[in-house]
């Protein structure tokens, strides 16, 4: 879960108005306390990045474009029923994913709803992933792990510290191709001072047999 909304917010940090959280309870009904629901990562686009201590929907004015919710066997009516019909119905939310991490007993692993017309229609995968179109990424279950594929760049998202991670190990990779080719120059320059060496002794050889013949 903490992966999941710390690498969907990296993926919006520079994208203004992008809300992403979870674990948190959302506040549907104002001043009645009982009416309210808490996903597990939840994605609204044209509210403020700002933390909240809980979301509430009649101050944010907008209800989550994205929900994902990880299930469980000791969930599953809460998940497939209770929030199903309270994110389709009340909520109105774009798009739902439940995803199974252990396997217990949804089949697939993974599961996507696109709310149309007041319906939760089926996401069809795409190469074995279920794409997203509100957060722009194609979700695919590896094991216990969500993972999202961004097929705008052909690669896998990353979080924040993912992403300082391979920025490191390529900028080493660069020094250490910057290392090998300086010292493949110096190789060169070595082999050319002890070549232009070795010439300028041949020519003073021939330079000296030329001057017995003469003498």
């Amino acid at each position: 879960m903490f992966w999941l909304i710390d690498a969907l917010s990296w993926r919006y940090r520079d994208i203004p108005n992008v809300k992403v959280g979870g674990g948190q309870l959302l506040y549907y009904v104002q001043g009645n306390n009982r009416r309210r629901v808490a996903p597990d990562i939840y994605l609204t686009k044209g509210i403020d990045k700002g933390p909240r201590l809980h979301y509430l929907l009649w101050k944010e004015g907008l209800a989550p474009n994205l929900i994902i919710e990880l299930t469980s066997a000791s969930t599953e009516w809460e998940d497939q029923v209770q929030k199903f019909n309270l994110y389709r119905d009340v909520l109105k939310v774009r798009e739902f994913f439940l995803f199974d991490p252990l396997k217990e007993y949804l089949k697939p692993q993974l599961k996507g709803y696109r709310w149309m017309a007041g319906v939760y229609a089926r996401i069809e995968p795409v190469a074995g992933r279920l794409p997203s179109q509100e957060a722009g990424v194609h979700f695919e279950a590896d094991g216990v792990r969500l993972r999202m594929f961004d097929p705008e760049t052909n690669s896998y998202v990353l979080n924040k510290c993912e992403y300082y991670e391979q920025q490191r190990l390529e900028a080493q990779r660069q020094a250490d191709e910057a290392t090998r080719q300086a010292d493949e120059f110096r190789r060169r320059a070595d082999e050319l001072e002890r070549l232009t060496t070795e010439l300028s002794a041949l020519l003073d050889h021939i330079d000296g047999k030329k001057g017995c013949s003469e003498a």
